[in-house]
């Protein structure tokens, strides 16, 4: 961490979806945002299968593993409802990993993994994880930002991905009315 980027991962971070963390929604019972993330990702692929060996281990790790077995990649479905809706339930339901989050107003988030959609591309080992820029999407970051900042009641970022939009020509203005 420095003055202006927090870089997580790993299970035992209290941001990565690999911390164990239970939280209910969905008529499950769920041991952390992984757990959460890749049995909807095996529903989306119709494999029951693999969902009912998702939900009977506890083990993020292994939980991954059983997802990807689905072959749905993460562009294919609605992964990122998914993952938004499991983080936000993770912490809503959890005060102490919410008043974590809130504690990390001002910083940006970044998942250091070589991950270019979830994470920032740029794994927690490399020293320049807090200073070199970015070459993945880094969704997961841009999700817990947008619950921290929405929950202490700061305007959601329009522009999280933090790429300079390109504007539209400035029209002039329409000459004035002038009454007779």
């Amino acid at each position: 961490q420095n003055d202006h980027v927090l870089a997580f991962g790993g299970r035992l971070s209290f941001l990565s979806n690999f911390y164990k963390c239970s939280f209910y929604t969905d008529d499950f019972l769920y041991s952390s945002s992984e757990q959460y993330f890749q049995h909807k990702r095996a529903i989306q692929a119709g494999r029951s299968d693999l969902a009912i060996k998702i939900l009977s281990t506890d083990n993020p790790a292994e939980q991954k593993g059983l997802g990807e077995e689905t072959g749905l990649r993460d562009h294919a479905w609605n992964s990122y409802t998914a993952m938004r809706d499991g983080v936000h339930a993770k912490f809503k339901q959890n005060k102490r990993l919410m008043d974590y989050l809130k504690s990390t107003v001002g910083l940006e988030l970044r998942e250091a993994t070589h991950d270019r959609y979830w994470g920032c591309g740029i794994r927690l080992s490399d020293n320049q994880v807090l200073t070199k820029r970015m070459m993945g999407e880094n969704k997961l970051g841009q999700i817990l930002k947008c619950l921290r900042d929405s929950d202490i009641g700061l305007a959601p970022n329009p522009n999280p991905s933090g790429r300079i939009p390109v504007q539209e020509p400035r029209q002039k203005p329409p000459p004035p009315v002038r009454e007779t």
